[in-house]
């Protein structure tokens, strides 16, 4: 990773995240939602996170990384289970989160000029 080359000032920040809030109360509610249960599990999301690193840096292809993947699936079943709550949770606001993601990388892209 490159270091950064500009800074976005506080301001810009806070306006960009309350306009967010404002256009998309339900979504912003559901990013609170997902980040509090995401991290309510994050040690064992941190843990799952980093045997596949160190599994995947071993792989050779891949079939290697599926392999991987699914003995990770074995050994920590409530991972799962806690991908398939967060992608029901989700499920009606996909086009709402895009919309939010387009307009955070404009916003950023703004920002980033000044």
């Amino acid at each position: 990773m490159t270091a950064m080359t500009g800074t976005i000032d506080y301001m810009e920040v806070m306006g960009v995240l309350g306009g967010l809030v404002a256009r998309h109360p339900q979504s912003t509610s559901l990013i609170l939602q997902t980040y509090n249960l995401w991290n309510s599990h994050a040690d064992e999301v941190n843990k799952v996170w980093n045997e596949y690193q160190v599994a995947a840096a071993k792989a050779t292809g891949p079939l290697d990384q599926g392999g991987i993947v699914l003995q990770l699936m074995a050994m920590h079943p409530n991972a799962e289970a806690l991908l398939k709550q967060t992608l029901t949770m989700w499920q009606t606001r996909i086009p709402d989160l895009i919309q939010i993601l387009d307009e955070l990388q404009s916003a950023a892209n703004e920002a980033a000029k000044t």
